[in-house]
């Protein structure tokens, strides 16, 4: 049976709180491993080029809770860049083998960086009704 206007309107609000609500909980995975220097290693591949010649490079996922987006980068072990197939920048960086860690791993920083947000308003809620 289809759902006429209000009612479809309904659902999707019903649909919209719920996902609001589960956001509101602290994630039941644990923090996920990055990948180690010897998995970067093990990993190396023909990158791009860089001063006229092949780079070899890892490839993974990096996160960045701050600009909350996840991207396809690579790694050198000495050298890391977050987007494209040559290093930039030094040091290896915090790189994950799937997606779905790097995206895990942004959550759960953000859900920190959120907690004491809200604690640090919870406080001063507290010290304004003491009063």
């Amino acid at each position: 049976m289809a759902m006429n206007k209000t009612e479809q309107a309904a659902f999707e609000k019903l649909r919209n709180d719920l996902a609001l609500a589960r956001a509101m909980r602290w994630p039941s995975y644990p923090k996920p491993a990055p990948m180690s220097r010897a998995e970067i290693e093990a990993n190396l591949i023909d990158g791009g080029e860089r001063w006229g010649s092949s780079q070899k490079v890892a490839r993974g996922w990096y996160q960045n809770a701050y600009s909350k987006r996840v991207t396809y980068g690579c790694s050198t072990v000495v050298s890391h860049n977050i987007e494209g197939d040559t290093t930039s920048s030094q040091n290896m960086g915090v790189m994950y083998a799937i997606k779905a860690d790097a995206l895990r791993a942004m959550r759960l920083e953000m859900t920190e960086k959120f907690a004491r947000d809200l604690a640090g308003v919870d406080r001063q809620i507290e010290e304004a009704e003491s009063e």
